[in-house]
Protein backbone atom coordinates (compact mmCIF):
# COMPACT_ATOMS: atom_id res chain seq x y z
CA UNK A 1 0.00 0.00 0.00
CA UNK A 2 1.22 3.36 -1.12
CA UNK A 3 0.34 7.04 -0.32
CA UNK A 4 2.45 9.68 -2.23
CA UNK A 5 2.63 12.69 -0.54
CA UNK A 6 0.19 13.39 1.50
CA UNK A 7 0.05 16.63 3.11
CA UNK A 8 0.01 16.59 7.05
CA UNK A 9 1.37 19.48 8.47
CA UNK A 10 2.85 23.59 7.26
CA UNK A 11 3.24 25.22 9.90
CA UNK A 12 5.27 27.20 12.25
CA UNK A 13 5.83 24.37 15.00
CA UNK A 14 4.69 26.92 17.84
CA UNK A 15 4.23 31.05 18.15
CA UNK A 16 7.94 32.37 18.08
CA UNK A 17 9.86 28.69 17.32
CA UNK A 18 12.38 29.35 14.82
CA UNK A 19 11.54 26.79 11.93
CA UNK A 20 8.94 26.30 9.91
CA UNK A 21 8.31 22.24 9.55
CA UNK A 22 6.62 20.31 6.61
CA UNK A 23 5.58 17.07 6.92
CA UNK A 24 4.10 14.64 4.55
CA UNK A 25 3.21 11.43 4.30
CA UNK A 26 5.41 9.65 1.53
CA UNK A 27 4.90 6.03 2.18
CA UNK A 28 2.21 3.93 4.26
CA UNK A 29 3.28 -0.58 4.12
CA UNK A 30 3.00 -3.43 5.71
CA UNK A 31 5.00 -6.55 6.15
CA UNK A 32 6.29 -9.20 7.92
CA UNK A 33 9.47 -10.00 9.01
CA UNK A 34 11.50 -13.45 9.12
CA UNK A 35 10.54 -14.62 12.60
CA UNK A 36 7.05 -13.90 11.61
CA UNK A 37 6.22 -9.90 13.61
CA UNK A 38 3.69 -7.81 11.22
CA UNK A 39 4.29 -3.94 11.07
CA UNK A 40 2.88 -0.93 9.63
CA UNK A 41 5.78 1.43 8.18
CA UNK A 42 4.95 4.68 7.46
CA UNK A 43 7.89 6.62 6.05
CA UNK A 44 7.52 10.96 6.53
CA UNK A 45 8.90 13.36 4.61
CA UNK A 46 10.44 16.51 6.25
CA UNK A 47 11.28 19.78 5.48
CA UNK A 48 12.62 22.38 7.58
CA UNK A 49 13.32 26.12 7.27
CA UNK A 50 13.86 29.21 9.27
CA UNK A 51 10.35 30.62 10.68
CA UNK A 52 11.95 34.14 10.00
CA UNK A 53 14.66 36.43 7.92
CA UNK A 54 17.54 34.81 10.03
CA UNK A 55 19.48 31.94 9.81
CA UNK A 56 18.94 28.74 12.28
CA UNK A 57 21.10 25.74 13.49
CA UNK A 58 19.63 22.64 13.31
CA UNK A 59 20.31 19.29 13.39
CA UNK A 60 18.34 17.70 10.06
CA UNK A 61 19.50 14.10 10.55
CA UNK A 62 18.79 13.90 14.43
CA UNK A 63 14.62 14.51 13.05
CA UNK A 64 12.71 11.91 14.16
CA UNK A 65 9.36 10.87 15.17
CA UNK A 66 8.92 10.49 19.07
CA UNK A 67 5.27 9.78 19.21
CA UNK A 68 2.31 7.91 17.08
CA UNK A 69 -0.93 8.50 18.15
CA UNK A 70 -3.80 6.62 16.79
CA UNK A 71 -7.53 6.73 17.28
CA UNK A 72 -7.04 8.75 20.37
CA UNK A 73 -5.09 6.34 22.42
CA UNK A 74 -2.07 8.70 23.84
CA UNK A 75 0.71 6.62 23.01
CA UNK A 76 1.47 3.67 20.81
CA UNK A 77 4.09 0.99 20.49
CA UNK A 78 6.76 1.35 18.06
CA UNK A 79 10.00 1.01 17.30
CA UNK A 80 12.31 3.93 17.21
CA UNK A 81 13.59 6.25 19.46
CA UNK A 82 12.67 9.53 20.51
CA UNK A 83 14.73 12.74 21.81
CA UNK A 84 15.33 13.42 25.44
CA UNK A 85 13.22 16.73 27.02
CA UNK A 86 15.14 19.68 27.40
CA UNK A 87 18.64 20.65 26.57
CA UNK A 88 20.14 17.63 24.16
CA UNK A 89 23.77 16.73 23.38
CA UNK A 90 23.95 17.82 19.39
CA UNK A 91 27.58 17.17 17.97
CA UNK A 92 29.04 20.12 16.29
CA UNK A 93 29.08 17.55 13.30
CA UNK A 94 25.33 17.26 13.17
CA UNK A 95 24.55 20.44 13.13
CA UNK A 96 23.42 22.82 10.21
CA UNK A 97 23.08 26.51 9.82
CA UNK A 98 19.85 27.00 7.37
CA UNK A 99 19.77 31.05 6.03
CA UNK A 100 16.51 32.61 5.40
CA UNK A 101 15.27 30.40 1.88
CA UNK A 102 17.26 27.86 2.56
CA UNK A 103 15.53 24.23 3.82
CA UNK A 104 17.02 20.98 4.82
CA UNK A 105 14.95 18.04 5.28
CA UNK A 106 15.03 14.13 6.07
CA UNK A 107 12.66 11.07 5.67
CA UNK A 108 12.06 9.50 8.76
CA UNK A 109 10.13 6.26 9.78
CA UNK A 110 7.57 5.15 12.46
CA UNK A 111 6.15 1.56 12.34
CA UNK A 112 3.55 -0.42 14.23
CA UNK A 113 3.10 -3.59 15.30
CA UNK A 114 0.25 -5.70 13.97
CA UNK A 115 -2.54 -8.50 14.79
CA UNK A 116 -4.52 -10.53 14.24
CA UNK A 117 -5.54 -11.51 17.47
CA UNK A 118 -7.79 -9.21 19.69
CA UNK A 119 -5.65 -9.81 22.83
CA UNK A 120 -3.01 -7.77 21.27
CA UNK A 121 -5.12 -4.68 21.09
CA UNK A 122 -3.94 -2.11 22.09
CA UNK A 123 -0.62 -2.99 21.87
CA UNK A 124 -1.05 -3.95 18.10
CA UNK A 125 -3.03 -2.61 15.60
CA UNK A 126 -5.78 -5.23 14.32
CA UNK A 127 -7.28 -5.20 10.65
CA UNK A 128 -9.46 -2.33 10.07
CA UNK A 129 -9.35 1.83 9.38
CA UNK A 130 -7.56 4.17 11.82
CA UNK A 131 -7.06 7.91 12.37
CA UNK A 132 -3.73 8.36 13.42
CA UNK A 133 -1.15 11.46 14.33
CA UNK A 134 2.53 11.69 14.65
CA UNK A 135 4.79 13.91 16.75
CA UNK A 136 7.75 14.59 14.67
CA UNK A 137 11.11 16.67 16.69
CA UNK A 138 13.35 19.02 15.62
CA UNK A 139 16.35 19.86 17.30
CA UNK A 140 17.13 23.46 17.41
CA UNK A 141 20.51 24.80 18.32
CA UNK A 142 20.64 28.07 20.28
CA UNK A 143 23.23 29.56 22.26
CA UNK A 144 25.06 26.14 22.21
CA UNK A 145 22.34 23.90 23.31
CA UNK A 146 19.97 22.06 21.50
CA UNK A 147 16.76 21.49 22.61
CA UNK A 148 13.32 19.67 20.47
CA UNK A 149 10.71 21.55 18.51
CA UNK A 150 8.04 19.56 18.36
CA UNK A 151 4.99 19.69 16.03
CA UNK A 152 2.03 16.97 16.14
CA UNK A 153 0.59 16.29 12.50
CA UNK A 154 -3.28 16.60 12.15
CA UNK A 155 -5.17 13.60 11.68
CA UNK A 156 -4.76 11.14 8.46
CA UNK A 157 -6.97 8.29 7.49
CA UNK A 158 -4.77 4.97 7.36
CA UNK A 159 -6.32 1.46 6.54
CA UNK A 160 -4.74 -1.56 8.55
CA UNK A 161 -4.44 -4.94 6.20
CA UNK A 162 -4.99 -8.16 7.70
CA UNK A 163 -1.39 -9.25 8.41
CA UNK A 164 -1.77 -12.59 6.82
CA UNK A 165 -2.06 -10.83 3.56
CA UNK A 166 1.02 -8.63 3.39
CA UNK A 167 4.27 -9.35 2.12
CA UNK A 168 8.09 -9.96 3.65
CA UNK A 169 9.72 -6.92 4.82
CA UNK A 170 12.54 -5.57 2.73
CA UNK A 171 15.15 -6.05 5.55
CA UNK A 172 16.39 -8.29 8.28
CA UNK A 173 15.60 -8.45 12.38
CA UNK A 174 13.94 -4.83 13.33
CA UNK A 175 12.28 -2.30 10.97
CA UNK A 176 14.06 0.41 10.15
CA UNK A 177 16.98 -1.01 8.88
CA UNK A 178 16.76 -1.15 5.26
CA UNK A 179 13.58 1.27 5.46
CA UNK A 180 15.31 4.74 6.55
CA UNK A 181 16.50 7.00 4.08
CA UNK A 182 18.32 10.45 4.42
CA UNK A 183 18.20 13.21 2.50
CA UNK A 184 19.78 16.86 3.46
CA UNK A 185 19.18 19.69 1.14
CA UNK A 186 21.69 22.57 0.68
Amino acid sequence: MRTLLLLLALLPVAAGDPVTLEVRLDEQSACRTLDDRFYLAFVLRTTIEPASGTPVVVAPDAVVVSRVVVDDVPERPFVGVGLAEGPMDVPEERRATLEPGHTAGRFVTAWLPLSNDPADWPRALLPGSYTVSFEVQVPVVDEGQATAVRVTTPPARVVVPDPSSVQECPFDGEPGRGLLLRKIAP
